[in-house]
């Protein structure tokens, strides 16, 4: 049984807010959140395995390691024309000085990502050849951006049915990421991913900002109607 069943069949009753609003209604509130429990769970006890990783970086990843110049070079024409459209992180104390570009959220590339046309074209080829974003995920494509003398401190993400990637596109000297003890420094053209439900830190020691092309790609055992299921959860009337 998918995790829409457990989900969907009472919460479909109450499409109207205020029916959520009596307290007559707090246990199905409560088997909604136990049913989302029991998907972090799962996920949780089934982390991102090597192989998905590995797969990934073999295809999608050589799709856009082979795309990196031609992102660069957007992304500078971008900063010289001092774009809007940068978020900071949802967690100051941990990411005080990081912001984010979206260009992919939600579904649907973002007005941002038409500056950055070829970007765009590597971010479709990609998809051709199985990139799945995840399209809850407040940064789930885009240049994230970390200062100079910035760092970002230990944490972990709740996005369980995503992994992380990243294609460095301007990368200074003494900048890396650390994911479960293990240091792993960016590189100009050099693409990883990472499961971030591992406690991961960065810091940039070097002298100008570094600028990665981030990914939020679903998990390979992610369905879509896992998707659906917590989505659902997380709508307002919930």
């Amino acid at each position: 049984m998918g995790l829409q069943h457990l989900l969907f069949p009472v919460a479909d009753q109450y499409s109207d807010p205020n029916a959520w609003n009596s307290d007559e209604h707090f246990p199905i509130k409560l088997a909604l959140a136990l049913a989302a429990a029991a998907l972090a769970l799962h996920l949780r006890a089934n982390k991102v395995d090597d192989r998905t990783v590995a797969r990934f970086s073999r295809t999608t990843g050589a799709a856009l390691v082979a795309a990196c110049d031609e992102i660069a070079r957007e992304l500078k024409t971008v900063l010289a024309g001092n774009a809007d459209g940068w978020d900071g992180a949802e967690y100051q104390a941990i990411a005080a000085d990081w912001s984010f570009l979206s260009l992919w959220q939600g579904g649907g590339f973002t007005a941002a990502s038409d500056a950055m046309p070829r970007t765009r074209r590597a971010l479709e080829a990609a998809m051709t050849l199985g990139l799945r974003i995840h399209p809850l995920q407040a940064f789930a494509a885009g240049i994230a951006k970390m200062p100079a003398g910035s760092r970002i401190s230990p944490h972990c993400d709740g996005g369980l049915l995503s992994f992380t990637a990243h294609l460095g596109l301007e990368v200074p000297a003494r900048c890396e990421l650390v994911v479960g003890g293990e240091a792993r420094p960016w590189a100009r053209g050099a693409f990883f991913a990472f499961d971030p439900s591992w406690v991961h830190a960065a810091a940039n020691d070097g002298d100008t900002d570094r600028y990665v092309l981030l990914l939020q790609p679903l998990r390979d055992d992610a369905r879509d109607e896992d998707v659906a299921a917590v989505a659902h959860y997380l709508h307002p009337n919930v």
